[in-house]
């Protein structure tokens, strides 16, 4: 359920509640291993978004996730397909498995986000990246 929805509902939505049981159920992760994915996604966002966009991100994310991330140079022309790659060395696993992980935690992310911010992400971001948050 969105926070829109919940809005709608008279319901107060949390925007951190269970973030990263959420992220390993659509990961298919345990717990421990979608909390350490997250800031890998993170760091990664980071090299393929303009600054603007990737804070948009970081702050729907619960603040004990964000600390561990690391500044790294910006990736020019960057694609998807890049990013996948770029994901799936920082996890240690396949291309396929990090796109996966990458869309988890991307899925989460839009859940949440009102829509005005889900949009202010998406046109912030090169076209196929913000296929990631549909």
């Amino acid at each position: 359920m969105s926070g829109e929805e919940m809005t709608e509902m008279g319901l107060e939505p949390n925007p951190h509640s269970d973030f990263v049981g959420e992220v390993a159920e659509r990961a298919g992760l345990s717990r421990d291993d979608a909390k350490d994915l997250v800031p890998e996604f993170l760091e990664t966002i980071r090299r393929f978004a303009p600054e603007v966009t990737s804070a948009q991100i970081v702050d729907l994310i619960p603040p004990e996730l964000r600390d561990r991330t690391e500044e790294k140079t910006p990736v020019d022309d960057p694609t998807i397909r890049d990013f996948f790659l770029e994901l799936a060395e920082d996890e240690d696993v396949t291309a396929r498995r990090a796109a996966r992980h990458a869309r988890a935690v991307a899925s989460t992310i839009s859940d949440r986000a009102e829509s005005q911010e889900l949009e202010g992400i998406k046109s912030g971001l090169p076209a196929e990246l913000a296929d990631l948050f549909e």
